[in-house]
């Protein structure tokens, strides 16, 4: 036994000899103790190891500085891990991305603060420049494709930073670069919240730090400048899918308005998805597309389009929007650093939609890029004339290692030179652009040709006829062709996509819109151009900070199962997110589907009651006329009776947001006369008990009227033709009876054999061109027992009289104000049998002269001899 230990430490120590540090032999026993007399201490082992791996390389003699083995033979270094990333080639080196360990960036570095502060420039006080002069600042020069030499709106090492940071990110793929920004961005978790996209918690982070001017605007004074029955118009640019449009519909619900355009592509991928609403009501939101409507397509650089969607818009929302926002971009990949160049004529087309479609004193918002060049501080110089005051600003929602900034302008003031010198930069950029397609299409269809044809260009495209044009084989013929067909699709490409610029280097037409005012103008308006200058240099410094932050992270990869990223990193960003929300009046919850309940449970829950009890409890309404409004599984309005009737023509298109009950009844309405004579289903409401929620029940039904108009206005689509017509109900004082017949007209039906019918005329205050027939009149109680109404003899003014106590007074207390049920209980009717009496003779009663029906002047003289508080 004695022998074979000994054989195996002679073949240990012989394998020590040759030992290259590559493998570990670990020795049990103690028999091997003299191997252990000297082991270092594994504490004084240098070196980012574990205590483990030290400890075994201790037990090996290991000494800092020398290899392993007897005679120190072995590595000194340790065999690296292998830095090879994603799928790149073996060998491929990254020289701004090489996996570095000790590559940290520890969560404490930087100073993180969820409460930001609005930075605006003095107002101006120059007047405001006339066409002649604007005219005369637009410069036409040679187009720029480079942006490293604008500096004079920054610092020069600034700018040379930032895009020096671009450019090294050209090298890490996209999935590396999104997993580092996911872990580098401490406000990255807050995303899209409740909406549908971030882009709406960035209008809900702007809003809330620009003090809510956009959704709910005030005066000088503090004033808020929405009234109750007021609707907030808005408008929204270039912003499918709708991010920021859901915000706004979320804030103020069925109480704003808002009109959208926006590019609308082959695969609807930059449309507006309205049916992706889940927070806010897009039943009041009106998409527009410029020329042809809603089948336009929507792009804002088409003259046509932004002349016909400033039309519709200022037609359709009393003279113009409250306030506008804008969100255009599109993707610049490879082409990061020129992306303001690229984007310039968007942000023209965005500033002038906004000012074509403002009212005064309105309010805009819009997403930019870079503002480095002169042509895009020109733009942001003239808005900074024509409003009371502007602001740049990166939001917290804006992730900080992008270009992405917003300027934010309050109190638009009437420019009509300014817009209309827009409108001409851009038909010249237009006009400049396609004068480079078509040469470009040229040079493409005539390359080849030019080649085995002698003489020049001039000869070649003589219409005349040459020696050379019958000599072609068919190969060139079809080469030819094929030459031909690409010019094509590629001026086909160009037309499509702003962005195609074919270059020539001996183009005559290279050229471009280069500076809307002139540098020394912007310069000599110190204010501007310093609050530019800074801007620019503290973005780009914040920006340049995180893309080296994103870099560290990117070296250094760390998994999700890593106890700094779970605990610290994740942690982190979740506190921050909802310390955002909290302070910006979002809701913490996830965003989810919306739960559809059945109509009968929905009515259950507004009115506390089962519709079997209202039916049975009032001898008004029928179950036959009740309607009920509800969800389809797409998101959209559908509006069904409770029970269907037979008849088809009584089917409804209508859209109204969710929680609202109304009493409303199906008018047949007609326009014109005989043969003409058209005629439609519209729903006329009578009262209303809820509207999207809110809850009218104890106002006054003239109130609830008025409120029921507002609401009418904000559904109103002008752009959708198959569409109901809804209306209210106009509402007459009792003793004003004598205006309702006055409406009475005769008018020939088509089909009628030339027989005419009493009709009304005017079914509501905003259409007095289509007529209904009508079949009576209802008598409303709008005060409570035993409340009346008199007129006073002295002041011919309206008063409350109490017949209990015979007290008078000219304010009713709210208690006595009939609520949306007592008006339904109490009401009567007046049945109009044939209302053509009232048209042909004072005197008749309706339907002949029996006792037991009421004629007009009965009533009128009735009505006369109540209010003025005598007896009959």
């Amino acid at each position: 036994m004695e022998e074979q230990h000994q054989s195996k430490r002679a073949r240990l120590e012989e394998d020590a000899d040759t030992f290259d540090g590559i493998g570990v032999v670990v020795l049990i026993g103690d028999q091997y103790n003299e191997f252990q007399d000297t082991q270092p201490n594994y504490q004084e082992i240098p070196g980012n190891y574990s205590n483990v791996a030290k400890k075994l390389m201790a037990k090996m003699k290991y000494t800092p500085g020398e290899g392993l083995g007897r005679h120190s033979q072995g590595r000194r270094n340790i065999i690296e891990a292998s830095k090879q990333r994603g799928h790149r080639g073996l060998g491929s080196e990254n020289k701004h991305f090489q996996q570095d360990e000790d590559t940290e960036w520890s969560v404490d570095d930087e100073q993180i603060n969820i409460e930001e502060m609005a930075t605006w420039i003095d107002e101006c006080q120059l007047p405001l420049p006339d066409r002649a002069t604007l005219d005369s600042w637009m410069k036409i020069g040679k187009k720029k494709m480079t942006i490293d030499d604008e500096v004079n709106f920054c610092e020069p090492n600034i700018l040379k930073d930032v895009l020096e940071c671009k450019d090294m990110f050209d090298e890490l793929e996209s999935k590396e670069m999104v997993e580092a920004r996911t872990r580098a961005n401490p406000y990255e978790t807050i995303k899209g919240a409740i909406f549908l996209n971030r882009a709406a918690m960035k209008m809900a982070n702007l809003d809330y730090v620009y003090k809510y001017i956009f959704t709910n605007p005030r005066d000088d004074k503090g004033n808020e400048k929405i009234r109750s029955l007021d609707i907030l118009y808005f408008a929204d640019i270039c912003a499918g899918p709708g991010g920021f449009t859901e915000y706004v519909l979320w804030k103020r619900r069925w109480h704003a308005k808002g009109f959208g355009i926006t590019l609308k592509d082959p695969k609807n991928a930059s449309d507006f998805k309205l049916t992706d609403f889940l927070a806010g009501t897009p039943e009041t939101f009106e998409p527009y597309y410029g020329v042809n409507g809603v089948n336009g397509d929507g792009d804002v650089t088409r003259t046509e389009n932004l002349r016909a969607f400033a039309e519709f818009v200022r037609s359709s929302s009393e003279g113009g929007v409250h306030f506008a926002m804008a969100d255009g971009g599109f993707s610049v990949e490879g082409q990061e650093n020129i992306q303001e160049i690229l984007s310039k004529q968007l942000y023209l087309c965005q500033f002038l939609c906004a000012i074509s479609v403002l009212r005064e004193g309105g309010n805009f918002v819009c997403k930019l890029f870079d503002i480095f060049t002169p042509f895009s501080v020109g733009l942001l110089y003239l808005f900074y004339r024509i409003f009371r005051r502007i602001s740049l600003v990166k939001p917290l929602t804006s992730r900080p290692a992008n270009s992405e900034r917003y300027i934010v302008c309050e109190g638009y003031r009437n420019a009509d030179d300014v817009r209309d010198y827009f409108y001409s930069v851009n038909d010249k950029i237009n006009e400049l652009k396609l004068a480079e397609r078509k040469e470009a299409v040229v040079f493409t269809t005539s390359y080849k040709r030019s080649e085995k044809t002698s003489g020049s260009e001039e000869d070649y495209f003589n219409t005349s006829e040459n020696e050379n044009s019958n000599q072609l084989s068919d190969n060139e013929i079809e080469s030819d062709q094929q030459d031909e067909e690409l010019g094509a699709e590629l001026m086909t490409n160009a037309l499509q996509d702003d962005r195609t610029i074919i270059q020539d280097k001996s183009s005559k037409h290279n050229l471009d819109v280069t500076e809307v005012v002139p540098l020394d103008v912007i310069r000599g308006d110190k204010a501007f151009y310093e609050y530019i200058v800074q801007s620019n240099n503290s973005i780009g410094v914040a920006q340049v900070y995180a893309l080296r932050k994103i870099q560290a992270f990117a070296k250094n990869r760390i998994t999700k199962r890593d106890l700094y990223y779970r605990n610290l990193v994740t942690q982190q960003q979740n506190d921050i997110k909802n310390g955002c929300l909290t302070l910006w009046n979002i809701p913490t919850n996830p965003r989810s589907k919306r739960n559809i309940p059945s109509p009968r449970d929905t009515f259950f829950k507004l009115l506390n009651t089962s519709l079997d009890d209202w039916e049975t409890n009032n001898r008004i309404i029928e179950g036959k006329f009740i309607y009920r409004t509800s969800f389809d599984k797409y998101g959209n309005m559908d509006v069904n009776k409770w029970e269907e009737l037979s008849n088809s023509e009584n089917r409804i298109n209508l859209e109204m947001p969710e929680n609202t009950l109304i009493e409303a009844e199906i008018v047949t309405e007609y326009r014109g006369e005989g043969k003409s004579q058209k005629h439609v289903n519209a729903i006329h409401i009578v009262d209303i008990a809820f509207l999207g929620g809110d809850d009218y029940r104890n106002f006054h039904i003239k109130e609830r009227l008025r409120y029921a108009e507002k609401f009418v206005k904000a559904l109103q689509k002008k752009s959708i033709n198959t569409a109901t017509p809804l209306r209210v109900k106009l509402l007459h004082r009792l003793n004003d009876s004598s205006t309702i017949l006055a409406r009475l007209q005769s008018k020939k039906m088509k089909g009628s054999r030339g027989r005419k019918n009493c009709c009304i005329v005017g079914s509501d205050k905003s259409d007095d061109s289509c007529f209904f027939i009508p079949t009576g009149l209802y008598i409303v109680k709008d005060i409570l027992d035993p409340w009346v109404v008199r007129i006073s003899n002295t002041h011919n003014r309206y008063y409350f009289f109490n017949t209990a106590n015979n007290s008078s007074q000219y304010d009713l207390p709210q208690e006595d104000i009939a609520s949306f049920r007592q008006c339904h209980e109490l009401r009567l009717f007046w049945p109009w049998d044939d209302s053509n009496d009232f048209v042909d003779s004072n005197t008749a009663k309706i339907k002949g002269n029996r006792d037991d029906k009421v004629s007009k002047d009965e009533l009128l003289d009735f009505i006369k001899v109540t209010l003025s508080g005598g007896n009959r």
